[in-house]
């Protein structure tokens, strides 16, 4: 085929047009996603407010307490309202007197409750007045005693006497005041999981003891009488089945009162994504009813979405698509969705339905059916194929699908430049795993993906054959907010008991392109006819490991690295050999996911590669 492609400079400063669009639109989607923020409130302005005196001001003291220096910073009003300097020598003075209780505060809540403080203010002839704050902490007190008394006598006190490790206390300990909060907070909470909706704190005193430098603390509350939780009431539902959304519940009337389970059934009536809001309300038992009756309201969101998808790289060229789904089909949670993806190479027309709680178990139905065409430099074909299974959560994490599936491809490769067809008859399993905090940017935790698929292959002869596939990916961020994140994938697949030959063209193992081996044509890794066209496989190897690294909060740079070998063997060997790319990704992060441009550069290149290669899409690439 004679190639027609524009110079790829070209193709390049085209690529810049389309991003930069993909950025305005993220932009403006963005902006509509949010609610606009109020305008921030004028700041409350101290007396010195437009001053123009400048000081300097420095701790004493705390030289070998640098977590000391750092919170009394962040507490003194000499520190945070530094730059907008002060009126007069008075009025620093006064900055400084008022920054004591705040200071001895801090301290105390650190455990230091015999510190003492007190400020010097020197004025040099040469330089700005100086303020010195001299610390001296004293010895750190200890945790002496924590006691719980409750008010309640009459309730069940195996609860309320708890080992203080439950509550992330130990005896002995620096009695700093955030641990000691955290305590009483965990002791409430328990409490709210265990029975007594109306726990709460009623008192709390804290006792030092200067001699033995400890502290002591008796905590009173109420805990009130266990409770049980009754039956659901919605309201605000419209167009959704009742019965369904009592699927989701996780109590059952007359079950011990359990906070969590509140917490839990939210989450679940969110998850489906037809409320935009959905609020659980546990009221007072009747004088008929001992129970606690629960309120389930709901706002109900539209259950049609539209949306369109563009991608662009300087080997494939442009494509897209556009899909329609509808949350609530038949007003049980079932979830329909088409789409139309189309780019020069590959057309496709998918169909998906879901049904959850299929014929009144916990599972999910699942019907598909698709159409496609393609035409790459490895093949011609054409595919309609079918699915019906079922699919289970086995846990937060683990999910669980199964079914049958009917095939039927038309098809001419290079392997056989006559037409062939097959009927295709197939078992998918597919065991997946997802740990991850993100389903579009994961910036911690794994993925992990077993597929196994018995087929019956029909045309010309009729043979089985099994082919199976891992893929796993893994995510670590080296801060708190997820700005700097080492990210790794892997794919290994393999058929057994066919021959690359007689194999369906969709069912042999190809790489190469943006989703697989960015540098590379698409499917074009492996083995090669004459003519330089992709014969496909019957094992495939892909490693991917990327660095994504944030420059701002919505602009990020991201060094990869990308490889993968394709064999003729089941087993693969080293006859092809590995294949790698480097490249530089830029990323803009919008509401909806990462804009992303890649550049790659083929590390080992045959002779029928580019010299590189970029894609634009939307999405991190794996």
């Amino acid at each position: 085929m004679t190639n027609t492609a524009p110079p790829k400079w070209r193709q390049f400063l085209g690529a810049l047009t389309l991003l930069h669009v993909l950025a305005l639109g993220g932009q403006a989607l963005e902006a509509r996603a949010q609610e606009p923020a109020p305008p921030d409130p004028p700041e409350a302005a101290p007396s010195e407010e437009g001053a123009a005196l400048s000081y300097d001001v420095a701790f004493e003291g705390l030289d070998d307490k640098p977590e000391l220096t750092a919170l009394l910073s962040k507490t003194a009003l000499l520190f945070t309202l530094q730059d907008r300097g002060v009126e007069t020598l008075g009025a620093l003075r006064r900055r400084a007197e008022g920054d004591a209780p705040r200071l001895k505060q801090a301290l105390n809540s650190e455990g230091y409750f015999g510190a003492t403080l007190n400020y010097r203010l020197d004025e040099p002839a040469d330089g700005p007045p100086k303020v010195t704050i001299k610390v001296t902490p004293g010895t750190r007190y200890t945790l002496g005693e924590y006691r719980v008394i409750n008010r309640t006598p009459e309730a069940e006190t195996g609860i309320l006497t708890p080992d203080l490790g439950s509550l992330g206390l130990d005896l002995g300990q620096p009695a700093r005041g955030p641990e000691i909060a955290a305590a009483q907070n965990k002791l409430i909470r328990r409490l709210n999981e265990g029975g007594f909706p109306d726990a709460q704190v009623v008192d709390r005193k804290a006792y030092v003891d200067h001699d033995k430098k400890e502290l002591y603390i008796d905590l009173t509350i109420e805990s009130g009488l266990a409770a049980r939780l009754g039956e659901a009431r919605f309201e605000g539902l419209e167009s959704i089945d009742e019965g369904y959304l009592r699927n989701l519940l996780a109590w059952e009337a007359g079950e011990l009162y359990d906070v969590r389970k509140l917490d839990e059934t939210e989450r679940e009536l969110m998850a489906t994504e037809l409320f935009s809001s959905a609020v659980l309300e546990v009221g007072s038992p009747s004088e008929s009813e001992e129970r606690l009756p629960v309120t389930v309201k709901v706002s109900e969101r539209a259950k049609r979405t539209i949306g369109f998808n563009l991608r662009f790289d300087s080997i494939d060229g442009l494509g897209g698509g556009a899909y329609w789904r509808h949350r609530n089909l038949f007003g049980g949670g079932e979830r329909f969705s088409t789409a139309l993806d189309l780019s020069f190479d590959r057309q496709s027309w998918d169909n998906r339905l879901r049904v959850p709680y299929f014929a009144g178990s916990d599972q999910t139905g699942i019907g598909e059916f698709n159409l496609s065409h393609e035409d790459t430099n490895a093949y011609e074909s054409y595919q309609a194929t079918s699915f019906a299974g079922l699919e289970t959560e086995l846990d937060d994490y683990w999910t669980f699908r199964y079914g049958g599936s009917l095939e039927y491809e038309q098809s001419r490769d290079a392997r056989n430049a006559d037409e062939r067809e097959f009927y295709i008859v197939g078992a998918p399993l597919d065991l997946s795993y997802d740990g991850t905090d993100s389903l579009l940017d994961p910036t911690s935790g794994q993925r992990l993906e077993l597929l196994g698929t018995p087929y019956v292959a029909t045309g010309e002869d009729t043979f089985p054959f099994l082919r199976g596939q891992v893929i796993g990916s893994t995510y670590h961020s080296f801060d708190d907010a997820g700005r700097y994140v080492a990210a790794l994938r892997g794919r290994f697949g393999s058929v057994l008991g066919a021959s690359a030959t007689n194999l369906p063209t969709s069912k042999r193992f190809y790489a190469g392109g943006g989703g697989s081996v960015r540098g590379f044509e698409y499917q074009s890794i492996g083995p090669l006819d004459a003519s330089d066209d992709p014969l496909g496989g019957l094992s495939v190897v892909e490693l991917n490991a990327e660095l994504r690294l944030r420059v701002t909060d919505t602009i990020g740079v991201v060094p990869f690295i990308d490889g993968g070998l394709v064999s003729e063997d089941a087993v693969p060997t080293g006859d092809n050999g590995f294949l790698w790319a480097a490249g530089l990704g830029l990323r803009y992060y919008t509401a909806l996911g990462p804009v992303r441009l890649d550049v790659a550069v083929p590390l080992n290149g045959r002779g029928r590669d580019d010299d590189f290669a970029f894609y634009i899409s939307i999405g991190q690439a794996f």
